[in-house]
């Protein structure tokens, strides 16, 4: 207590005078420099906690490792596999659908670019052609996603293999499908690489990955991002109208035979399970297909798990991703 009864370091988190709520360090009297000292303690040690709660964790890069050495291990089963069942035609595809910025984005898309590329790079030494088919709807990220190939490309990375961008989404429609949809993107006042608003507001980097067909999701995240910031954030929602097509009207388009492709890599923010529920596996059954499961409702979790019972295995990858395996890998 201070000399006038006052509380100086109150345990409910809150300043009040008497109560047995206090931390007591010394008697009656003007403050002692041990009164001081132990309040100049305590203040350093909140601070620290504060720290500890309100810094980034750091990337376990141990883990990060681990999971590019698991993705590049069963990507490069997958295309084993896929070179045996067809070896008139040794061109072997990867098809990513939702792909944002595609490579070196978040500390995800990070991991999964690494096990692509290393992939690529051993595909290239074997001599084995290989083509990549990068899908995604909102126009500011394909432009990133071009910017970024090209880079790649200067860098070696991509020798041997050719690439396409398509910017256009992939609807759950069975069949061969063509359409326009209102697609619910975030504004692109905010930048998709740094995250930062033309005000100078800084959101998280993941904001601008959250557009979806559904108005809800995309608000949800953006609320969730940004409910501190002074912005107006409806005003950041951008309904725009995109160039929608099934997955197998993507394959026709892309000119890739569906017994090419090895890989399939889905993050569509929650149409997932519903895209992967209207394929026909009889037909169309890529070896190796990793989605995210974390925005999936639980009834077409469970409808998917029915729907692949008979050609995939299932396991869980990581917090939000879920790998499928044909048994032949």
């Amino acid at each position: 207590f201070s000399g006038d009864g006052h509380c100086l370091i109150p345990l409910g988190g809150h300043r009040h005078t008497g109560g047995s709520e206090c931390l007591v360090i010394a008697g009656g009297g003007a403050p002692t420099m041990g009164v001081h000292l132990a309040v100049l303690l305590w203040g350093l040690l909140l601070a620290c906690a504060c720290t500890c709660c309100l810094a980034p964790r750091p990337f376990d890069t141990g883990k990060r490792t681990q999971q590019i050495q698991r993705l590049h291990r069963a990507f490069a089963k997958a295309a084993n596999v896929a070179r045996t069942a067809n070896p008139l035609d040794t061109r072997l595809a990867f098809v990513q659908i939702g792909a944002h910025h595609a490579i070196e984005g978040n500390a995800g898309t990070d991991v999964l670019w690494q096990a692509q590329r290393l992939l690529f790079r051993d595909l290239h030494r074997n001599h084995t052609p290989w083509s990549w088919l990068l899908v995604e709807p909102v126009p500011n990220n394909v432009a990133i996603i071009r910017q970024k190939l090209q880079l790649q490309e200067s860098a070696g990375a991509l020798r041997g293999g050719s690439v396409a961008v398509e910017q256009a989404a992939v609807t759950a429609e069975p069949g061969h499908w063509e359409g326009n949809v209102t697609f619910y993107a975030i504004s692109p006042e905010i930048d998709p690489v740094t995250g930062k608003h033309s005000s100078g507001w800084q959101f998280p980097r993941w904001v601008t990955e959250v557009g979806s067909f559904n108005r809800k999701h995309t608000w949800d995240h953006l609320w969730r991002a940004g409910r501190r910031s002074p912005l107006v954030l409806e005003s950041l929602m951008d309904p725009v109208s995109v160039r929608a097509l099934s997955l197998e009207a993507i394959m026709r388009r892309s000119g890739l035979a569906t017994a090419q492709v090895a890989v399939l890599i889905l993050d569509t923010e929650g149409f997932d399970c519903k895209i992967l529920r209207s394929v026909d596996f009889k037909a169309f059954a890529p070896p190796y297909i990793l989605f995210e499961h974390w925005h999936c409702s639980n009834p077409d979790r469970a409808g998917l798990t029915e729907h692949i019972k008979l050609h995939y295995n299932e396991k869980v990858f990581d917090g939000k991703n879920t790998a499928l395996w044909r048994g032949d890998i």
